[in-house]
């Protein structure tokens, strides 16, 4: 079945393309004369605030690529290093087939860090941003039912679980399991322990989801509340999460969308507008991805710059 699958990979992703698109094209077909009377009101202004929002986001999240892959190696990384290899590999994601962004990564930065480090870091930080979503998730649910100790203590508790997994391991032996068939997976050596290291990454990560969500307050700002915009951040996430395991659709392309507002409609928001935040978020995150990849650039010259002064 599964190599059944892999032959015809393509033909699979463009046929479940077709299908998503179909639904959303019908959604905006039947609500086509009330899409004018109810538009989203975009003010240029706070288009642009969320996309410094989603840039800082993404920045961040190279910081936890960093402090990952320092656990990995237990080597001093500059953070000039990586971040134009890793933001390259956010592009190419776009690309059909799900290897190209790790194999870009595992190339530019095989000078400095194996290959195996490379694929681990990625398959830790996908690892570490469903956990996130979890709680963020599970911590909204408590807190628009009015639990707000419960929230408290939910998130202090997992808080305190999830350190001592990522610092004793225990993420990275679950991982090493489900990696197990990979022989090269065999030649990693257990992370560092560090504390500082450890907090880290689940510091920074939960700082990165909070720049996240201050790109959906921002675009949102003028026609939803905060609440709402923090939920449908949540739920474009778990979009995400069900387009990036459609590994047969490039980046979840159209799945994602479709995903988006399947899951709005449900907690009750209008699907002709759903659709039309989609888009908008789909083609916002996919700027700051530019964005951030050319300002990678810039900062990975500079810092080749001062290490040929220095050396």
């Amino acid at each position: 079945m599964i190599n059944w699958i892999k032959r015809h990979q393509r033909l699979l992703g463009n046929v479940l393309i077709a299908i998503a698109l179909g639904w959303l094209v019908a959604i905006l077909w039947k609500d086509f004369n009330s899409i004018w009377e109810h538009r989203p009101e975009f003010d240029a202004e706070n288009v642009l605030i969320a996309c410094i929002f989603a840039v800082t986001s993404l920045f961040l999240l190279a910081y936890v690529y960093l402090l990952t892959l320092q656990r990995l190696i237990d080597t001093r990384l500059h953070l000039t290093q990586i971040i134009f290899p890793f933001f390259i590999g956010q592009v190419a994601k776009y690309l059909p087939g799900r290897i190209w962004s790790i194999l870009i990564q595992a190339q530019r930065m095989s000078p400095i860090v194996p290959a195996a480090c490379t694929w681990f870091a990625n398959a830790e930080l996908i690892l570490y941003s469903n956990l996130i979503t979890i709680l963020v998730a599970t911590l909204l649910y408590l807190f628009t039912h009015g639990w707000h100790y419960a929230a408290f203590f939910a998130y202090t508790l997992v808080f305190a679980i999830l350190f001592v997994a990522i610092k004793d391991g225990w993420l990275y032996q679950m991982l090493k399991y489900m990696t197990s068939r990979f022989t090269q997976m065999d030649s990693l050596k257990e992370p560092s322990r560090s504390v500082a290291k450890s907090l880290g990454i689940l510091v920074f990560f939960q700082i990165e989801w909070l720049f996240y969500m201050l790109v959906w307050v921002a675009l949102l700002w003028s026609d939803y509340s905060i609440g709402e915009a923090c939920i449908l951040a949540v739920i474009y996430i778990a979009a995400w999460m069900v387009g990036f395991l459609t590994f047969i659709v490039p980046s979840g392309i159209v799945v994602r969308e479709a995903m988006f507002v399947w899951l709005g409609v449900m907690l009750g928001f209008e699907p002709v507008i759903l659709v039309i935040y989609g888009v908008v978020a789909r083609i916002l995150f996919v700027v700051a991805d530019l964005l951030a990849a050319f300002i990678g650039f810039v900062l990975e010259r500079y810092g080749n710059r001062v290490s040929r002064h220095h050396g």
